[in-house]
């Protein structure tokens, strides 16, 4: 099993809570697992946002 996801961030940059996508290793070539992470990434940082987190570093 190969995991990847990203971390939701409240307005301090504390995480409370994940995204996650799961594939069995056979699904996951390099190339999917580098759009779904960029996707994972994008999502998690939309949220972010949404929840008043400004701040451009914050990891995801």
């Amino acid at each position: 099993m190969i995991c990847l996801g990203a971390s939701i961030r409240d307005h301090s940059g504390r995480a409370i809570a994940g995204i996650a996508v799961s594939l069995i290793p056979g699904e996951a070539n390099a190339p999917l697992r580098q759009k779904l992470g960029a996707d994972l990434r994008t999502v998690a940082q939309i949220l972010t946002r949404r929840l008043g987190t400004s701040r451009r570093g914050s990891r995801t």
